[in-house]
């Protein structure tokens, strides 16, 4: 069994902590007009907690001799999941709302065309000292991603001292886990 000093030797106390990322937002061009990059980079400093996806295989079970072997027979990803923080004048969100919004038609009940709901979102991770691009350990990218649920607010009279948050659940097409040489 290893002990805590022979794992801080082996790490060189060089551990990453999970405060060390920076998520950026690159919504569809069908609602980035309304928002200025300071609006959105804005948006994204209020974004205080991020689940990455788990990936998975799905898998059958194959009986060969009264014994199930589970076969995988394709690779998937979880839902994202951001956490933000609701601004004095509700850019946050509104932004969101807005892509949410894109997704269908209100007023006809159709679903519009892709094109005009997805957008894309870069998740980098960083170890201490730094927060430049390059030196990301790890990033994500999500591609034709878009909210598919924006989850509600407390509200509270019991509450004074807490910053009013809320959630949101994304759905993507393409989850790319890219070295660090690769995520510039």
């Amino acid at each position: 069994m290893i002990n805590i000093d022979a794992l801080k030797s082996l790490s060189n106390n060089n551990f990453v902590k999970s405060s060390k990322y920076k998520i950026t937002f690159n919504p569809p061009a069908a609602i980035a007009y309304k928002y200025t990059r300071e609006d959105i980079e804005a948006i994204e400093a209020l974004t205080f907690s991020v689940t990455v996806p788990a990936a998975n295989y799905l898998t059958y079970d194959w009986v060969s001799k009264g014994v199930p072997i589970k076969i995988p027979y394709q690779k998937s990803y979880g839902d994202l999941i951001t956490n933000h923080h609701i601004d004095g004048k509700g850019t946050v969100r509104a932004f969101f709302q807005d892509w949410h919004n894109k997704i269908m038609n209100n007023g006809t009940n159709n679903f519009e065309y892709l094109e005009n709901y997805i957008g894309d979102i870069i998740i980098r991770q960083y170890a201490d000292g730094s927060h430049e691009d390059l030196d990301a350990i790890a990033t994500w990218k999500m591609d034709r991603i878009y909210p598919i649920i924006i989850g509600g607010e407390s509200l509270s009279y019991d509450s004074n001292d807490q910053l009013s948050t809320f959630d949101i659940t994304w759905s993507y097409n393409i989850l790319q886990l890219l070295r660090p040489s690769e995520g510039k």
